[in-house]
């Protein structure tokens, strides 16, 4: 069992931290210390954590100390230490889309609680209070458009695009929504969205690196992510930062359920996020979520603060584990005996009047699902240094980091093409290695010469020789896989021949490109099931097809006649019986899309500088109906541009010339004769 020893021989279970874990304590009695000593013990223990920074305090975690153990050292380099920076470059800076919406298949109720979260922030962050009716009704409007959005799959990439839906609704939708908002406010609503596309606001939204759960918590390496909110100017927008976060944390979770922790949440001095009483800031009532839902799905969280009495009551009750330090107040105090009557027994007397006299470091552990007694600890020293960083210290570490894991860190410029994302890496290209130089496809080409018989001398010489890269699609794709009584939505890696739509496999270096895919991507949705069924069947009748499908046989009457026509299907009229006919007999495409996942392809993603790079020329939105029927309703998530490099050689020999295609990853003919 993996454990986090805090102290002497004091440890605590992490499994245990699902339950979540609160450190209480004057300033200066160590709960910082505490936390952080948790979060180091997670670096040993390989477990990912994603850290909310106020003051600065969590950044140092990044500088190792001198009296570091030498176990804690060698999992400290393989560990990757991120201090992000909202709105800044002093960091890595890091970005937020609001209008990210929620993945498919989530139930109604997790799903009106996010996207009521989500209309609720941006409506409190242009300056609406959600108490008064036309912060009310503002909230509703952006909600329904949010909604709208989900239903229809129709993905809002900036506030530009909210504005645009807002300023041209459809009459029923209009008529719907000015039941909440006047004319008039609406206007002023749209106004005010528009005014997130421009200026500090816009840093928001648009600099830095996407903010992306996944590559917290699922990744190559263990990550201490650490959001750095001194960068932001403002309480309300590091409230709004801090809701996002805890949004597409929860989001994300719902989606990727573990009955064992997989990462811990920490946010340091977390009331004014989750505040007492009447006061209501962006991050409360999805803090209040997470903190009630988190333990079911293998998230621990983690939490500070000086005063009990100034964070939510209700949130007591969601943590696990508490660590008392050091309370001066009678206040303080006598909240804590209120709350901890029920557990701590006779001795809560003694402790409470012990609080006052702790020293630094010192703590009593309430945890009475895995302690029987209550504990009093003093916390280790720390393997890493304890300081508060400035943005310039912290500019310091992020420029070695960013040295280190260059690739990692690119700004994405999202647009959309056809209804469809498509990323484009700033200044990099994403492109397979080069691993054939310049002397190796020199040898390659003098065998690839025609040579005349008997005498070995080459009659073909090199007209031209060319390294291009040509484009690839690296296609992110949402599946819904039936296993036993329930449906799972699992997301997938393909990989498109960016000119002629044929997917590719990639197994280390070696390519293999599935013939007669490009046959497809000119058909329509309804006539892919059919042709997928005779790729199966072989042959079938329009009546078996229909029964399969749940088609109407004179419609599948017709697709065959049109596939007929395309030479794709053989079809007997008389007996409306189809068959499969020549080119269609060599389509090489598997029928589970896993099949053609290439999560593994190892990419280089640095600027391709004087070589020629090929566009797509693929029509995204029929690529994205070809992906739609053959794989049973899957949707695009994104598209990637990837290039893979190839020589192009032309060879002229006496009568004619040549073309041939090699591959630069591996040196296999991919092309030409």
């Amino acid at each position: 069992m993996k454990k986090a020893f805090l102290g002497g021989n004091f440890s605590i279970p992490f499994e245990g931290m699902k339950k979540h874990f609160i450190a209480l304590g004057s300033s200066g009695s160590g709960k910082t210390v505490l936390c952080k000593a948790i979060i180091e013990e997670a670096i040993l223990n390989e477990i990912p954590a994603i850290l909310v920074d106020p003051q600065g305090d969590l950044a140092s975690l990044a500088l190792i100390s001198d009296k570091a153990t030498n176990e804690f050292k060698d999992k400290f380099k393989k560990t990757r230490i991120t201090i992000f920076t909202p709105t800044s470059s002093k960091g890595i800076p890091i970005c937020i889309n609001p209008l990210k919406l929620p993945e498919a298949g989530l139930d109604k109720e997790s799903l009106v609680s996010i996207i009521h979260q989500v209309s609720s922030s941006i409506a409190k962050l242009i300056g609406y209070d959600l108490d008064s009716d036309k912060g009310k009704g503002s909230q509703i409007a952006i909600y329904k458009i949010l909604m709208d959005s989900y239903k229809s799959r129709k993905e809002l990439s900036s506030f530009s695009e909210v504005a645009d839906e807002l300023t041209n609704l459809p009459e029923s939708q209009k008529k719907e929504i000015n039941e909440f908002i006047s004319e008039s406010e609406l206007k002023r609503l749209i106004r005010k969205i528009k005014y997130l596309t421009v200026g500090e606001k816009e840093l928001l939204f648009q600099f830095g690196v996407p903010l992306d759960i996944t590559s917290f918590i699922k990744s190559d390496k263990i990550e201490i992510s650490i959001i750095y909110l001194n960068t932001l100017e403002n309480q309300n927008d590091k409230d709004f930062f801090v809701s996002m976060l805890a949004t597409n944390l929860y989001q994300w979770m719902l989606n990727n359920p573990l009955s064992e922790l997989q990462a811990l949440f920490y946010i340091d001095e977390i009331a004014p996020y989750l505040p007492a009483g009447a006061l209501k800031p962006l991050s409360k009532p999805i803090l209040t979520l997470l903190f009630k839902q988190a333990r079911k799905y293998g998230i621990g969280c983690l939490v500070s603060t000086q005063n009990p009495g100034d964070i939510d009551y209700k949130a007591f009750a969601q943590f696990g584990t508490w660590a008392i330090g050091r309370l001066t107040t009678k206040q303080d105090r006598e909240k804590i005996k209120d709350a901890l009557k029920s557990v701590a027994g006779k001795e809560i007397e003694e402790i409470i009047d012990e609080l006052p006299r702790l020293e630094p470091g010192e703590f009593f552990i309430f945890a009475p699902d895995y302690l029987k007694k209550i504990p009093k600890i003093k916390v280790r020293r720390l393997f890493t240094e304890h300081k508060t960083l400035s943005e310039g210290q912290v500019k310091e570490i992020a420029d070695k980091i960013r040295k280190q894991y260059e690739p990692r860190f690119v700004e994405v410029k999202r647009k959309k093409k056809q209804g469809i994302v498509v990323e484009e890496k700033i200044g990099q290209e994403l492109h397979l290695p080069v691993n054939i130089d310049q002397q190796k496809i020199s040898q390659i080409v003098e065998k690839l010469k025609k040579k005349k018989f008997f005498i070995g001398r080459a009659v073909e010489q090199v007209e031209s020789l060319d390294l291009i890269f040509e484009p690839l699609l690296k296609t992110r794709i949402k599946v819904v896989e039936r296993k036993l009584l329930k449906k799972e939505f699992n997301e997938y890696d393909v990989i498109f021949n960016g000119s002629n739509a044929e997917p590719m496999i990639f197994t280390g270096t070696n390519l293999e490109q599935l013939a007669g895919a490009g046959y497809l991507i000119d058909l329509s949705e309804s006539q892919i099931p059919v042709l997928k069924h005779l790729l199966d069947k072989k042959q079938a009748t329009a009546v078996e097809i229909a029964l399969r499908l749940g088609l109407n046989t004179n419609s599948v009457s017709k697709i065959l006649r049109d596939l007929h026509k395309k030479k794709l299907v053989g079809y007997q009229k008389t007996k409306s019986k189809a068959y499969l006919w020549y080119p269609i007999v060599k389509i090489n495409i598997p029928e589970k899309i896993k099949k053609i996942a290439t999560d593994k392809i190892e990419l280089n993603s640095k600027k391709i500088e004087n070589i020629k790079i090929e566009k797509p020329k693929i029509d995204l939105k029929k690529l994205s109906s070809f992906i739609r029927a053959w794989f049973g309703k899957a949707e695009i998530i994104n598209i990637e541009y990837v290039y893979y490099p190839v020589y192009k050689i032309r060879l002229a020999g006496k009568d004619k010339t040549r073309k041939i295609l090699v591959s630069a990853v591996n040196g296999k003919i991919l092309g030409g004769k």
